[in-house]
């Protein structure tokens, strides 16, 4: 959940700042920075490019950390299902 809000934040800075021309592009580029997919449809200006790898490198973490979270939950439920 803390994911999708992140991106939803993310696509609105992208489009309010004018950064790309439509809410689709902002979703696009930022879903595929996140990812770290990086098709190259929707390209940043030069001025914004640090942040778009700065949101690469962010999505890395944040899909690790998730993760993670996720496997020591599962974690716990199998220790207590074993009790």
């Amino acid at each position: 959940m803390n994911d999708v809000a992140l991106l939803i934040i993310r696509q609105l800075t992208w489009a309010t700042l004018d950064v790309v021309k439509t809410l689709e592009d902002a979703l696009n580029f930022s879903l595929t920075s996140y990812a770290t997919i990086g098709y190259g449809d929707v390209v940043l200006s030069h001025q914004w490019r640090i942040l778009g790898a700065i949101e690469g490198v962010n999505g890395i973490l944040m899909l690790g950390w998730s993760i993670a979270f996720l496997v020591g939950v599962v974690g716990r439920f199998r220790h207590m299902q074993h009790r």
